[in-house]
C-alpha cells in the first residue's frame, strides 16, 4: 500500500514539474526556430543585396558600356563592345565560392545564369515570372523575396534593376540562395542545442521526483531564467541558487548558459573572423544612440576596406584570403579594445566604432592601425608571407543624427579614398560636403 502511494506521488511530481517544463521547452524550440529563421532571413537579404551591389560594380568594371540587343531569330546581347552570350565565368565563380546563384537579365530575359535544368543546360533565354517583372523591372525597384520560384526550386532571392548610362532600366541582376539550404543551416545550428536542452530538462525532472522543496525552488528559478532566454534576453544571468548542487538541475543551468552563448555567437559574431557581425553593430549603435544623453550613436566611426582583396584570392587562393581576413580582424580587435569595438561590415569591409575618444584622437588611432596593417606579414602557407593595405573612411558623430547617416558618410569617405589611390585614411576634413 505504502509503495503504491509513493509511486503515485512520483507520478504526480513528474506531471506537475516535468510536463510544464517540457511544454516550455517546445515553446522555446518553436520561438528559437522562428526567431533564428527571421534573423537568418535578414542576414540572407543583406548578403544577397551586398552581393548584387558588388557584382554590378565588378560587372561594369569588367564589361564597360551599355547593354544593347542585336538580332531577331538569334538574339545577341552586348555590354559595350563585349558579346555577353555564354560569358558566365564571373557568375560561376560566385556560385562556387558563395553557393549563391546569379542571373543577369536583359529586359525580362535571362542572358547569363548559374541556374541549370536537370540536364545540366543553363536556363538562359527564359523569362522571369510576371510578378517579378512588374514589381522590379516595371516598377524600377529592388525587391527581396523569401519564396520566389525559379526553375521549379524555391529561393530566397534579391532582384535589382540595371540601368544604361541614360538611366533607362534595361534589365535586372538576381542573386538567390536555395531555401532548402537556408533551412538546413537553421536546423543544423539550432536543433542540437535545443535537443541537449530537452534531454537535460528530462534528467532534471527524473531527479526532482526524489527532491525536496529546495530543489523545487531551484527549478522555479531555472524556469524564470528560461523565460528570459525565450524572451530573447541572451545576456540574462542565471540565479546562483541553481548551481548550489552538482546535479541535473545545475546541468540544465549550464545547458541554458551554453545555449545562450551559442545563440549569442550565432546571432552576433561573424563565423569566420569571430568578431561582431553587421547585425550586432547596427543594433548596438541604435541602442547607444537612444541611451546617449548627447543623442549620438558614437563619438566617431570608421569603415575600412582591404585593398585589392580580390587579387589576394585570385593569386594565393581563398584559404589565403580567409587567413588575411582573420589576421586583419584580430589586429583590429586588439587595437580597438580600449576605444570601442570592431565588426565585420561585409566581405573585406570592417566597421570601427569609437565610444570613448574624441574625433582627432580616433583619426590618430586609425592612422596608427593602418601603419601596423602595412607592417603586418600574414603567413599563407609554405613559408609564403603577404602584406595588405587598407583604406579607411572616418567620420564624426553628430548629436541627434541617426546611425545610418554616419554609415553613409563614412562609406563615402571610404570610396573617396579608393578612388584616390587606396592605402589611406579619409576624414571629414578631406571630404567635406
Amino acid at each position: 500500500m505504502r509503495g503504491r502511494k509513493t509511486l503515485g506521488l512520483k507520478k504526480q511530481i513528474l506531471i506537475k514539474v516535468v510536463m510544464p517544463m517540457l511544454i516550455l521547452t517546445v515553446l522555446i524550440t518553436v520561438i528559437a526556430f522562428f526567431a533564428f529563421r527571421s534573423a537568418m532571413e535578414k542576414e540572407v537579404k543583406t548578403e544577397l543585396k551586398y552581393l548584387c551591389d558588388i557584382f554590378e560594380y565588378n560587372f561594369n568594371e569588367k564589361y564597360p558600356g551599355d547593354f544593347t540587343k542585336q538580332g531577331t531569330d538569334n538574339i545577341y546581347i552586348y555590354k559595350g563592345e563585349t558579346l555577353l552570350n555564354d560569358k558566365n565565368e564571373m557568375l560561376d565563380d560566385i556560385k562556387r565560392l558563395c553557393d549563391i546563384d546569379v542571373t543577369v537579365f536583359y529586359g525580362d530575359m535571362r542572358v547569363l545564369t548559374t541556374i541549370e535544368y536537370e540536364s545540366g543546360k543553363r536556363i538562359s533565354g527564359t523569362a522571369v515570372n510576371l510578378k517579378v517583372k512588374q514589381e522590379v523591372l516595371d516598377a524600377k525597384q529592388a525587391v527581396f523575396y523569401n519564396n520566389v520560384m525559379v526553375n521549379g526550386q524555391t529561393y530566397f532571392g534579391y532582384y535589382k534593376p540595371l540601368y544604361n548610362s541614360d538611366q533607362t532600366c534595361i534589365g535586372m541582376v538576381f542573386a538567390g540562395k536555395a531555401a532548402a539550404s537556408v533551412s538546413r543551416s537553421i536546423f543544423a545550428s539550432v536543433m542540437p542545442i535545443l535537443l541537449l536542452f530537452i534531454l537535460c530538462i528530462a534528467a532534471a525532472g527524473i531527479y526532482t521526483t526524489r527532491s525536496s522543496n529546495s530543489i523545487v525552488n531551484r527549478i522555479y528559478e531555472l524556469k524564470k531564467s528560461l523565460d528570459k532566454v525565450s524572451g530573447g534576453k541572451l545576456d540574462s544571468v542565471l540565479d546562483a541558487q541553481i548551481f548550489n548542487h552538482e546535479d541535473e538541475i545545475s546541468d540544465v543551468g549550464r545547458a541554458v548558459m551554453g545555449m545562450q552563448r551559442a545563440l549569442k555567437e550565432l546571432v552576433e559574431l561573424d563565423a569566420l573572423t569571430k568578431i561582431y557581425n553587421r547585425r550586432y553593430a547596427e543594433n548596438r549603435l541604435k541602442e547607444m544612440f537612444f541611451k546617449s544623453s548627447s543623442q549620438k550613436a558614437a563619438d566617431s566611426i570608421a569603415i575600412g576596406d582591404i585593398d585589392f582583396f580580390k587579387k589576394v584570392n585570385d593569386t594565393y587562393g581563398h584559404d589565403a584570403g580567409d587567413m588575411v581576413l582573420e589576421q586583419t580582424a584580430l589586429l583590429l580587435k586588439n587595437e580597438m579594445a580600449s576605444y570601442g569595438f570592431v565588426a565585420r561590415w561585409g566581405g573585406e569591409e570592417f566597421l570601427l566604432v569609437f565610444d570613448r575618444t574624441g574625433y582627432e584622437e580616433s583619426i590618430g588611432i586609425i592612422n596608427n592601425i593602418l601603419d601596423k596593417i602595412r607592417a603586418n606579414k600574414v603567413c599563407v602557407g609554405n613559408d609564403t608571407f603577404i602584406s595588405v593595405t587598407m583604406t579607411f573612411g572616418v567620420t564624426k558623430g553628430i548629436s541627434g543624427e541617426e546611425p545610418r547617416y554616419m554609415f553613409n558618410r563614412a562609406d563615402r569617405h571610404l570610396y573617396t579614398g579608393k578612388r584616390g589611390g587606396r592605402n589611406q585614411v579619409v576624414t571629414d576634413y578631406e571630404n567635406m560636403e
